[in-house]
C-alpha cells in the first residue's frame, strides 16, 4: 500500500476508533447508572468500568449529561424503530403500524426501562436531563400521532388522535415503570389485556 492510500485511510480508522471508544463509555455508563444511579456514578468509576481514561472521556463527552443524551438517542432509535415505522406508513401497512404500537406498549424485556426510570428520576433535579427527557417525550408523541394518522386520517379526528396518542404513551410509560420496579406485578395476561383495550380504542378511532 502506498503512503497516500495509507493517509487516506487514517481519518476513517480514527473515526472508527472514536465510535468504538464512545461505545465502551456509554455501555459502561448504562451498567453503572442502572446499578448505582446517575447521581452516584462518578467519572473515575466510569473510567475504571469502561477502561477509558477520565481525560479521554471528557474529550469525547463534555459531561455526564452529554453521555445520557447519547444513551437516550441510541435507545430512542431502538424504541421508535423510526425507519421501520415510516416504511410501514409508506406502504400503508395498517397491521404493521398496529404491531409497532403494541410493541411499544409491551416494551423491551431487558433493563432499558430500569435505565429510563433512573433518567426520569434524575430529570426532576437536573435541568439538563429534564430537557433531554422533554425532547424524548415530544418525539414519542409525534411518532405515535404519525402512526395514528395513517390508521385514522380524517382531519376532523386530529384532536382525538392526539388524545389517543397521549393515552397510549401514558399506558406504555406505566407498563415500563412496573417492569423497572423491584416488584413487577405485570404478568403476560395483564399486558395482553392492556393491548386488547388499546386495540379496541384503535378500532373505534378508525370508525367513520
Amino acid at each position: 500500500m502506498d503512503q497516500d492510500s495509507h493517509c487516506d485511510n487514517e481519518p476513517g480508522l480514527q473515526a472508527q476508533r472514536t465510535l468504538e471508544r464512545r461505545g465502551k463509555i456509554t455501555a459502561a455508563a448504562k451498567r453503572l447508572f442502572i446499578e448505582n444511579g446517575f447521581h452516584n456514578t462518578g467519572m473515575a468509576r466510569l473510567a475504571k468500568e469502561s477502561g477509558v481514561l477520565v481525560g479521554q472521556i471528557y474529550r469525547d463527552f463534555a459531561s455526564k449529561e452529554a453521555i445520557v443524551a447519547d444513551i437516550v438517542e441510541e435507545q430512542m432509535n431502538v424504541l421508535l424503530a423510526a425507519s421501520e415505522l415510516r416504511e410501514s406508513i409508506r406502504r400503508s401497512d395498517y397491521d404493521a403500524v398496529k404491531a409497532w404500537i403494541f410493541k411499544f406498549v409491551r416494551g423491551p424485556d431487558d433493563n432499558d426501562f430500569v435505565l429510563f426510570a433512573e433518567i426520569l428520576a434524575e430529570s426532576s433535579r437536573n435541568e439538563k436531563i429534564a430537557a433531554i427527557t422533554e425532547k424524548v417525550s415530544d418525539r414519542l408523541r409525534e411518532a405515535m400521532v404519525e402512526a395514528l394518522t395513517l390508521l385514522a386520517p380524517d382531519p376532523a379526528k386530529a384532536e382525538r388522535r392526539e388524545t389517543v396518542a397521549k393515552t397510549i404513551l401514558c399506558i406504555g410509560g406505566g407498563v415500563g415503570q412496573q417492569k423497572s420496579g423491584m416488584v413487577n406485578n405485570l404478568d403476560d395476561q395483564v399486558v395482553d389485556l392492556i393491548v386488547e383495550m388499546i386495540e379496541r380504542e384503535l378500532m373505534e378511532l378508525q370508525r367513520s
